[in-house]
């Protein structure tokens, strides 16, 4: 990830769909960041609406080994964890992650990734990884539909942030988690943080797995593969995937 290139723009359909199209024009190693964009998503194909001039709305490409590409996502939370952490320390015990890609602060969420990938010749991928962070956007500006659940980093530390400093600071922590990951051990040590992390254990949550497949229970975990571990009336279920809701 050495060498990036920033290309701003004030108004995209989306930084992922942006990047694709530069990639396609052979245009290497770029960070696309955007004010805003028309069609931002998230996982599942949510919409992430974020004001212009607030928050940071980026995507930069990687490629990576195909048996590890699934834990980018988990890249991406622990470099913004450590970002975090290391310009405010008092909030290095409150942040966690959500699995698989949202990290929170006091029980809020504060960011998201979304990773799109398309397969390369010799086992690799190519990733455009996508993430949203609340920077400095207030509460009352927020969706009143997530005004309970989501936060900003102003809201938390009671301060404006400079987001080119933390832009700076997540791409220097995502190139150092990144090449740990590609590391002897790297699964094994990034997959310690985002458990010691996580947001979601002990608690009691439903898993839509399809239109028909639902799984219940308390989140027990994280396994050596990535997985959520949730144990369900009939016994320990291993998620890959699936659309999380909270029960307690």
């Amino acid at each position: 990830m050495d060498g990036l290139n920033f290309h701003y723009e004030e108004v995209v359909d989306s930084t992922n769909t942006f990047l694709k199209s530069l990639i396609q024009e052979g245009r290497e190693g770029v960070v696309v960041v955007a004010e805003t964009q028309t069609q931002g998503r998230g996982r599942k194909g949510r919409l992430w609406f974020s004001p212009p001039f607030l928050n940071l709305t980026f995507s930069f490409s990687v490629k990576i080994e195909k048996s590890v590409a699934s834990h980018l996502p988990f890249v991406s939370a622990m470099a913004l964890s450590t970002a975090v952490a290391a310009l405010y320390p008092s909030l290095q015990s409150r942040i966690k992650i959500k699995w698989p890609n949202d990290v929170y602060v006091d029980d809020k969420k504060l960011s998201g990734t979304l990773v799109e990938s398309s397969e390369m010749a010799g086992g690799f991928v190519q990733a455009i990884v996508g993430v949203g962070i609340n920077v400095n956007q207030s509460i009352e500006s927020m969706d009143p539909e997530i005004r309970d659940k989501a936060t900003s980093l102003k809201e938390v530390v009671g301060q404006e942030l400079d987001r080119t400093e933390l832009l700076e600071d997540y791409l220097a922590q995502f190139n150092r988690v990144f090449n740990l990951l590609k590391g002897e051990g790297g699964v094994e040590k990034l997959l310690e943080f985002v458990s010691a992390h996580s947001y979601l254990d002990g608690k009691k949550v439903r898993v839509q797995l399809s239109k028909d497949e639902v799984v219940e229970g308390v989140v027990t975990g994280i396994n050596h593969n990535g997985a959520l571990l949730v144990e369900s009336s009939k016994g320990s279920v291993e998620i890959f995937w699936g659309d999380i809701e909270i029960l307690v």
